[in-house]
């Protein structure tokens, strides 16, 4: 009865010993589920900031597109209904660069990208607002005169290439 005795004790030792294994196992693959779980969020996090950001600079682009689609149709037909347009592309603009401006804030690279593209985008509406006052005074040839000389088609091609750059990151 001795060894009878020994046997199912071992036996009820093997099967604890096998429960506590059985739940260490559990408590890791657990563990390991939840870690995965938190890194996916965060990886969800960092993709739809990086699409906000993206979708921002896009807007920015259209903007400053809508602005000079604006000031070209004042420019060319002298009629107000032109300028309604460009105003609100203008707006939306700066709007769009402010916000670009937050959610970069992370990244030292593209707040750098952002330094270099916030005074073309700024020289690009002085531009476009200048020509427009010059036509609202009368100064149609004036105005024509700034168009002609291609720096607001230069200063574009580097904003297009500045928000390409970062869209790249």
């Amino acid at each position: 009865m001795n060894v009878l005795a020994l046997i199912r004790r071992s036996r009820a030792g093997l099967l604890a010993a096998s429960a506590g294994v059985i739940a260490a196992l559990l408590a890791a693959i657990v563990l390991t589920a939840m870690t995965w779980v938190e890194r996916g969020q965060d990886s969800a996090r960092w993709v739809r900031h990086t699409l906000d950001a993206d979708r921002q600079l896009v807007e920015l682009l259209s903007n400053l597109q809508d602005a000079e689609t604006g000031q070209r149709g004042y420019l060319l037909t002298g009629q107000g209904t032109y300028l309604a347009p460009y105003e609100h592309a203008r707006s939306q603009a700066l709007r769009s660069l402010d916000q670009i401006e937050q959610q970069i804030a992370d990244n030292p690279g593209q707040r750098e990208r952002l330094a270099r593209l916030r005074p073309l985008v700024m020289s690009k509406l002085t531009e476009l607002s200048t020509t427009i006052a010059l036509q609202h005074d009368g100064q149609s040839d004036a105005a024509r005169q700034i168009v002609l000389t291609d720096r607001g088609k230069q200063v574009m091609d580097s904003a297009r290439a500045t928000i390409a750059e970062m869209r790249g990151e």
